[in-house]
Protein backbone atom coordinates (compact mmCIF):
# COMPACT_ATOMS: atom_id res chain seq x y z
CA UNK A 1 0.00 0.00 0.00
CA UNK A 2 1.33 3.42 -0.93
CA UNK A 3 1.99 5.79 1.94
CA UNK A 4 0.88 9.37 1.55
CA UNK A 5 3.69 11.92 1.71
CA UNK A 6 4.09 15.64 1.18
CA UNK A 7 5.65 14.94 -2.20
CA UNK A 8 2.68 12.71 -3.21
CA UNK A 9 0.32 15.56 -2.35
CA UNK A 10 2.47 18.05 -4.28
CA UNK A 11 2.39 15.84 -7.39
CA UNK A 12 -1.39 15.50 -7.16
CA UNK A 13 -1.79 19.26 -6.85
CA UNK A 14 0.35 19.76 -9.96
CA UNK A 15 -1.96 17.42 -11.85
CA UNK A 16 -5.06 18.93 -10.28
CA UNK A 17 -4.10 22.34 -11.66
CA UNK A 18 -4.75 21.01 -15.19
CA UNK A 19 -8.41 20.79 -14.18
CA UNK A 20 -11.46 19.33 -15.92
CA UNK A 21 -11.37 19.89 -19.66
CA UNK A 22 -14.37 19.55 -21.94
CA UNK A 23 -16.19 16.35 -21.00
CA UNK A 24 -13.13 15.02 -19.13
CA UNK A 25 -13.50 14.87 -15.35
CA UNK A 26 -10.86 14.26 -12.70
CA UNK A 27 -10.70 11.41 -10.23
CA UNK A 28 -8.16 11.92 -7.46
CA UNK A 29 -8.01 11.64 -3.70
CA UNK A 30 -6.22 14.36 -1.79
CA UNK A 31 -5.40 14.30 1.89
CA UNK A 32 -5.43 11.03 3.83
CA UNK A 33 -8.01 9.14 1.77
CA UNK A 34 -7.20 5.55 0.84
CA UNK A 35 -9.93 5.25 -1.74
CA UNK A 36 -7.24 5.03 -4.42
CA UNK A 37 -6.73 1.44 -3.22
CA UNK A 38 -10.20 0.51 -4.53
CA UNK A 39 -10.72 -0.81 -8.03
CA UNK A 40 -11.74 1.74 -10.63
CA UNK A 41 -15.16 0.09 -10.96
CA UNK A 42 -15.61 0.58 -7.19
CA UNK A 43 -14.74 4.27 -7.36
CA UNK A 44 -10.98 3.97 -6.80
CA UNK A 45 -7.76 4.29 -8.78
CA UNK A 46 -6.53 0.69 -8.83
CA UNK A 47 -6.37 -1.35 -12.02
CA UNK A 48 -5.94 -5.03 -12.64
CA UNK A 49 -6.39 -7.77 -15.15
CA UNK A 50 -7.98 -11.20 -14.81
CA UNK A 51 -8.08 -11.13 -11.02
CA UNK A 52 -4.64 -9.58 -10.43
CA UNK A 53 -4.34 -5.98 -9.18
CA UNK A 54 -1.33 -3.99 -10.39
CA UNK A 55 -1.52 -1.32 -7.71
CA UNK A 56 -3.13 2.06 -7.24
CA UNK A 57 -2.44 5.19 -9.25
CA UNK A 58 -2.57 8.87 -8.31
CA UNK A 59 -4.82 10.56 -10.81
CA UNK A 60 -7.13 9.99 -13.76
CA UNK A 61 -9.31 11.79 -16.25
CA UNK A 62 -12.51 10.05 -17.30
CA UNK A 63 -15.73 10.52 -19.25
CA UNK A 64 -19.27 9.47 -18.44
CA UNK A 65 -19.37 6.40 -20.64
CA UNK A 66 -19.79 2.71 -19.88
CA UNK A 67 -16.62 0.73 -19.28
CA UNK A 68 -16.00 -2.92 -18.42
CA UNK A 69 -13.28 -3.46 -15.81
CA UNK A 70 -10.93 -6.22 -17.07
CA UNK A 71 -10.15 -7.20 -13.46
CA UNK A 72 -13.56 -8.73 -12.85
CA UNK A 73 -15.71 -7.76 -15.88
CA UNK A 74 -17.71 -5.33 -13.72
CA UNK A 75 -19.58 -2.63 -15.63
CA UNK A 76 -19.32 1.00 -14.55
CA UNK A 77 -20.47 4.33 -15.99
CA UNK A 78 -17.15 6.19 -15.85
CA UNK A 79 -14.60 5.30 -18.50
CA UNK A 80 -10.95 6.18 -17.75
CA UNK A 81 -9.21 8.00 -20.60
CA UNK A 82 -5.85 8.87 -19.02
CA UNK A 83 -4.32 7.51 -15.79
CA UNK A 84 -1.25 8.92 -14.04
CA UNK A 85 1.18 7.46 -11.54
CA UNK A 86 3.36 10.27 -10.21
CA UNK A 87 6.46 10.55 -8.07
CA UNK A 88 8.93 13.20 -6.95
CA UNK A 89 11.68 10.62 -6.46
CA UNK A 90 14.06 12.47 -8.79
CA UNK A 91 14.42 14.98 -5.98
CA UNK A 92 15.15 12.40 -3.27
CA UNK A 93 18.12 10.32 -2.19
CA UNK A 94 16.28 7.11 -3.09
CA UNK A 95 15.92 8.21 -6.70
CA UNK A 96 17.42 4.98 -8.07
CA UNK A 97 15.35 2.18 -6.56
CA UNK A 98 12.30 4.42 -6.19
CA UNK A 99 11.92 4.69 -9.96
CA UNK A 100 11.37 0.98 -10.53
CA UNK A 101 9.15 0.53 -7.45
CA UNK A 102 6.12 2.05 -9.14
CA UNK A 103 6.61 0.79 -12.67
CA UNK A 104 3.81 -1.76 -12.22
CA UNK A 105 1.35 0.85 -10.93
CA UNK A 106 1.21 2.64 -14.29
CA UNK A 107 1.50 -0.66 -16.18
CA UNK A 108 -1.84 -1.81 -14.76
CA UNK A 109 -4.11 0.67 -16.57
CA UNK A 110 -2.10 0.27 -19.77
CA UNK A 111 -2.72 -3.49 -19.73
CA UNK A 112 -6.40 -2.61 -19.37
CA UNK A 113 -6.28 -0.66 -22.61
CA UNK A 114 -6.01 2.80 -21.03
CA UNK A 115 -3.40 5.40 -21.91
CA UNK A 116 -1.19 5.71 -18.84
CA UNK A 117 1.67 7.96 -17.81
CA UNK A 118 4.42 7.34 -15.29
CA UNK A 119 5.23 10.92 -14.36
CA UNK A 120 8.60 11.43 -12.65
CA UNK A 121 8.63 15.11 -11.77
CA UNK A 122 11.78 16.70 -13.16
CA UNK A 123 14.41 17.06 -10.44
CA UNK A 124 18.03 16.89 -9.38
CA UNK A 125 18.58 13.33 -10.59
CA UNK A 126 17.93 11.79 -14.04
CA UNK A 127 15.46 9.12 -15.08
CA UNK A 128 17.18 5.76 -15.45
CA UNK A 129 17.23 5.06 -19.23
CA UNK A 130 15.99 1.48 -18.89
CA UNK A 131 12.71 2.73 -17.38
CA UNK A 132 11.30 4.62 -20.41
CA UNK A 133 12.79 1.91 -22.65
CA UNK A 134 10.83 -0.78 -20.79
CA UNK A 135 7.61 1.24 -21.08
CA UNK A 136 8.33 1.88 -24.76
CA UNK A 137 8.76 -1.83 -25.48
CA UNK A 138 5.66 -2.62 -23.40
CA UNK A 139 3.73 -0.17 -25.62
CA UNK A 140 5.17 -1.62 -28.81
CA UNK A 141 4.37 -5.17 -27.72
CA UNK A 142 0.87 -4.13 -26.67
CA UNK A 143 0.23 -2.40 -29.99
CA UNK A 144 1.22 -5.58 -31.81
CA UNK A 145 -1.32 -7.49 -29.69
CA UNK A 146 -4.15 -5.05 -30.37
CA UNK A 147 -3.85 -2.70 -27.40
CA UNK A 148 -4.35 0.81 -28.81
CA UNK A 149 -3.20 2.55 -25.61
CA UNK A 150 0.36 3.58 -24.76
CA UNK A 151 2.46 3.42 -21.62
CA UNK A 152 4.29 6.75 -21.47
CA UNK A 153 7.12 7.93 -19.22
CA UNK A 154 7.87 11.63 -18.87
CA UNK A 155 9.31 14.22 -16.49
CA UNK A 156 7.41 17.09 -18.16
CA UNK A 157 4.01 18.06 -16.76
CA UNK A 158 3.27 19.78 -20.07
CA UNK A 159 3.09 16.38 -21.77
CA UNK A 160 0.21 15.43 -19.49
CA UNK A 161 -1.50 18.78 -20.02
CA UNK A 162 -1.25 18.33 -23.80
CA UNK A 163 -2.68 14.80 -23.64
CA UNK A 164 -5.62 15.98 -21.55
CA UNK A 165 -6.37 18.88 -23.88
CA UNK A 166 -6.22 16.67 -26.98
CA UNK A 167 -8.47 14.01 -25.42
CA UNK A 168 -10.96 16.66 -24.30
CA UNK A 169 -11.34 17.83 -27.90
CA UNK A 170 -11.06 14.62 -29.93
CA UNK A 171 -11.20 11.62 -27.61
CA UNK A 172 -8.79 8.69 -27.59
CA UNK A 173 -8.87 7.67 -31.26
CA UNK A 174 -7.69 10.85 -32.98
CA UNK A 175 -4.63 11.42 -35.11
CA UNK A 176 -3.68 14.31 -32.83
CA UNK A 177 -3.52 11.97 -29.84
CA UNK A 178 -1.64 9.36 -31.84
CA UNK A 179 0.84 12.06 -32.87
CA UNK A 180 1.37 13.32 -29.30
CA UNK A 181 1.76 9.83 -27.86
CA UNK A 182 4.13 8.97 -30.70
CA UNK A 183 6.19 12.08 -29.95
CA UNK A 184 6.60 11.04 -26.28
CA UNK A 185 7.36 7.42 -27.22
CA UNK A 186 10.03 8.57 -29.68
CA UNK A 187 11.58 10.74 -26.98
CA UNK A 188 11.57 7.77 -24.57
CA UNK A 189 13.44 5.41 -26.90
CA UNK A 190 15.81 8.18 -28.06
CA UNK A 191 16.78 8.80 -24.44
CA UNK A 192 17.56 5.09 -24.03
CA UNK A 193 19.49 5.00 -27.30
CA UNK A 194 21.85 7.68 -26.02
CA UNK A 195 23.06 5.07 -23.51
CA UNK A 196 22.59 1.97 -25.64
CA UNK A 197 24.62 3.25 -28.58
CA UNK A 198 27.53 4.64 -26.61
CA UNK A 199 31.03 3.19 -27.01
CA UNK A 200 30.81 0.72 -24.12
CA UNK A 201 27.70 -1.04 -25.49
CA UNK A 202 27.78 -0.12 -29.18
CA UNK A 203 24.16 -1.31 -29.55
CA UNK A 204 25.07 -4.77 -28.27
CA UNK A 205 22.12 -6.13 -26.31
CA UNK A 206 24.04 -8.86 -24.50
CA UNK A 207 26.58 -6.35 -23.21
CA UNK A 208 23.90 -3.88 -22.16
CA UNK A 209 21.82 -6.52 -20.41
CA UNK A 210 24.83 -7.52 -18.31
CA UNK A 211 24.59 -4.10 -16.64
CA UNK A 212 21.02 -5.03 -15.63
CA UNK A 213 22.26 -8.31 -14.09
CA UNK A 214 20.77 -10.30 -16.97
CA UNK A 215 22.92 -13.21 -18.15
CA UNK A 216 22.65 -15.40 -21.26
CA UNK A 217 23.47 -19.10 -20.94
CA UNK A 218 24.99 -21.24 -23.72
CA UNK A 219 21.52 -22.77 -24.16
CA UNK A 220 20.18 -19.33 -25.07
CA UNK A 221 18.12 -18.87 -21.91
CA UNK A 222 18.26 -15.71 -19.83
CA UNK A 223 18.81 -15.35 -16.09
CA UNK A 224 18.06 -12.18 -14.12
CA UNK A 225 19.57 -12.15 -10.63
CA UNK A 226 18.50 -10.08 -7.66
CA UNK A 227 19.46 -10.37 -4.00
CA UNK A 228 16.37 -10.13 -1.79
CA UNK A 229 16.33 -11.88 1.54
CA UNK A 230 13.15 -13.50 2.77
CA UNK A 231 12.86 -10.98 5.61
CA UNK A 232 12.99 -8.02 3.21
CA UNK A 233 9.94 -9.31 1.37
CA UNK A 234 7.95 -9.86 4.54
CA UNK A 235 8.67 -6.39 5.97
CA UNK A 236 6.22 -4.09 4.15
CA UNK A 237 8.11 -0.97 5.28
CA UNK A 238 11.08 -2.00 3.12
CA UNK A 239 8.95 -2.17 -0.08
CA UNK A 240 11.32 -4.76 -1.53
CA UNK A 241 8.38 -6.59 -3.09
CA UNK A 242 7.82 -3.53 -5.27
CA UNK A 243 11.47 -3.62 -6.36
CA UNK A 244 11.38 -7.38 -7.05
CA UNK A 245 8.30 -6.94 -9.24
CA UNK A 246 9.59 -3.80 -10.96
CA UNK A 247 12.89 -5.47 -11.82
CA UNK A 248 11.06 -8.50 -13.22
CA UNK A 249 8.72 -6.43 -15.39
CA UNK A 250 11.43 -4.16 -16.76
CA UNK A 251 13.53 -7.26 -17.52
CA UNK A 252 10.58 -8.80 -19.34
CA UNK A 253 10.08 -5.81 -21.59
CA UNK A 254 13.78 -5.19 -22.23
CA UNK A 255 14.16 -8.81 -23.36
CA UNK A 256 11.06 -8.52 -25.55
CA UNK A 257 12.42 -5.29 -27.00
CA UNK A 258 15.78 -6.90 -27.71
CA UNK A 259 14.03 -9.48 -29.87
CA UNK A 260 15.61 -12.30 -27.86
CA UNK A 261 12.56 -13.41 -25.87
CA UNK A 262 9.19 -14.50 -27.23
CA UNK A 263 6.88 -14.21 -24.21
CA UNK A 264 4.33 -16.50 -25.82
CA UNK A 265 6.72 -19.46 -25.90
CA UNK A 266 9.76 -18.64 -23.75
CA UNK A 267 10.60 -17.62 -20.19
CA UNK A 268 13.57 -16.16 -18.36
CA UNK A 269 14.77 -17.31 -14.97
CA UNK A 270 14.65 -15.00 -11.96
CA UNK A 271 17.43 -16.02 -9.59
CA UNK A 272 17.24 -15.28 -5.86
CA UNK A 273 20.67 -16.52 -4.66
CA UNK A 274 20.00 -15.58 -1.02
CA UNK A 275 17.02 -17.92 -0.76
CA UNK A 276 16.31 -21.63 -1.03
CA UNK A 277 13.22 -23.51 -2.14
CA UNK A 278 11.85 -23.65 1.40
CA UNK A 279 12.09 -19.86 1.63
CA UNK A 280 10.03 -19.47 -1.54
CA UNK A 281 7.45 -21.98 -0.28
CA UNK A 282 7.17 -20.06 3.00
CA UNK A 283 6.75 -16.77 1.14
CA UNK A 284 3.98 -18.33 -0.97
CA UNK A 285 2.11 -18.98 2.29
CA UNK A 286 2.97 -15.79 4.17
CA UNK A 287 2.33 -13.52 1.18
CA UNK A 288 -0.73 -15.35 -0.10
CA UNK A 289 -2.71 -12.11 -0.26
CA UNK A 290 0.15 -9.79 -1.23
CA UNK A 291 -0.51 -8.04 -4.56
CA UNK A 292 3.11 -7.80 -5.64
CA UNK A 293 4.04 -11.37 -4.71
CA UNK A 294 0.99 -12.75 -6.52
CA UNK A 295 1.99 -10.81 -9.62
CA UNK A 296 5.50 -12.21 -9.36
CA UNK A 297 4.37 -15.80 -8.76
CA UNK A 298 0.97 -16.38 -10.32
CA UNK A 299 0.00 -13.79 -12.92
CA UNK A 300 1.41 -15.67 -15.91
CA UNK A 301 4.32 -13.40 -16.78
CA UNK A 302 7.17 -15.10 -18.68
CA UNK A 303 9.60 -15.75 -15.83
CA UNK A 304 10.27 -18.45 -13.26
CA UNK A 305 11.86 -17.92 -9.86
CA UNK A 306 14.85 -20.13 -9.06
CA UNK A 307 17.11 -20.25 -6.02
CA UNK A 308 20.55 -21.53 -5.09
CA UNK A 309 19.03 -25.04 -4.79
CA UNK A 310 18.27 -25.00 -8.50
CA UNK A 311 21.85 -24.38 -9.63
CA UNK A 312 24.05 -27.35 -10.46
CA UNK A 313 27.80 -26.96 -10.79
CA UNK A 314 28.17 -23.99 -8.47
CA UNK A 315 31.45 -23.90 -6.55
CA UNK A 316 30.88 -25.30 -3.06
CA UNK A 317 32.99 -22.53 -1.55
CA UNK A 318 30.65 -19.96 -3.13
CA UNK A 319 27.63 -21.86 -1.86
CA UNK A 320 29.11 -21.97 1.63
CA UNK A 321 29.91 -18.24 1.61
CA UNK A 322 26.32 -17.44 0.68
CA UNK A 323 24.72 -19.74 3.23
CA UNK A 324 27.03 -18.95 6.12
CA UNK A 325 27.87 -15.30 5.51
CA UNK A 326 25.88 -13.31 2.99
CA UNK A 327 22.45 -14.61 3.97
CA UNK A 328 22.92 -13.02 7.39
CA UNK A 329 25.15 -10.06 6.54
CA UNK A 330 24.34 -6.40 6.03
CA UNK A 331 25.00 -6.34 2.30
CA UNK A 332 25.56 -2.59 2.32
CA UNK A 333 28.68 -3.25 4.39
CA UNK A 334 30.10 -5.88 2.03
CA UNK A 335 28.99 -4.68 -1.39
CA UNK A 336 32.23 -5.50 -3.20
CA UNK A 337 32.43 -9.02 -1.78
CA UNK A 338 28.78 -9.75 -2.57
CA UNK A 339 29.14 -8.38 -6.10
CA UNK A 340 32.17 -10.64 -6.64
CA UNK A 341 30.12 -13.67 -5.60
CA UNK A 342 27.26 -12.74 -7.91
CA UNK A 343 29.69 -12.16 -10.78
CA UNK A 344 31.17 -15.62 -10.15
CA UNK A 345 27.69 -17.13 -10.53
CA UNK A 346 27.02 -15.09 -13.68
CA UNK A 347 30.31 -16.25 -15.18
CA UNK A 348 29.40 -19.87 -14.45
CA UNK A 349 26.01 -19.43 -16.10
CA UNK A 350 27.56 -17.73 -19.15
CA UNK A 351 30.14 -20.47 -19.65
CA UNK A 352 27.84 -23.40 -18.91
CA UNK A 353 29.79 -24.43 -15.82
CA UNK A 354 26.61 -23.75 -13.84
CA UNK A 355 23.35 -25.16 -15.16
CA UNK A 356 19.75 -24.77 -14.02
CA UNK A 357 17.63 -27.62 -12.73
CA UNK A 358 14.27 -26.40 -13.95
CA UNK A 359 11.42 -26.08 -11.47
CA UNK A 360 7.78 -25.25 -11.99
CA UNK A 361 6.06 -22.11 -10.73
CA UNK A 362 2.66 -22.29 -9.04
CA UNK A 363 -0.13 -22.65 -11.56
CA UNK A 364 -1.46 -19.19 -12.39
CA UNK A 365 -5.06 -18.45 -11.52
CA UNK A 366 -5.37 -16.96 -14.98
CA UNK A 367 -2.86 -16.13 -17.69
CA UNK A 368 -2.52 -12.46 -18.58
CA UNK A 369 -3.87 -12.12 -22.10
CA UNK A 370 -4.91 -9.08 -24.10
CA UNK A 371 -7.09 -11.41 -26.19
CA UNK A 372 -9.56 -11.51 -23.30
CA UNK A 373 -10.73 -7.99 -23.97
CA UNK A 374 -9.24 -6.72 -27.23
CA UNK A 375 -11.39 -8.47 -29.78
Amino acid sequence: MKKLSKTDTAIKRMLDAIGDQGNLRRRRFLGTSRLDQELWSNGGLSFGLNGFVYGSCDFAWFVNEQWIDPYNQARCNEKPYLVIEGTDCLNTRSWGSAQVQRFHHALGPFLCGINSVYFLNRGTFPIRPYLPASAYFASLHGHQKGNRASYLVTDDINDIRDLVMIMSISGTESRDLESKAGEILKRMISYFDETFRNTSFNSNWEEYLKTRAITKTPQGTWVKDLGPKKASLIDSSVRYGHIVLGEALTTEYLLIGSGMLNPETQIFYYLFPLMDRNDIAELDTILEDDKEWNLVRKAGHPWRIITLDDLEGIDENIRRQINQNFKHANLNQCKNEWEAVKESIRHGLRTGQIIINDVASPSPKRIVSLKDFFR
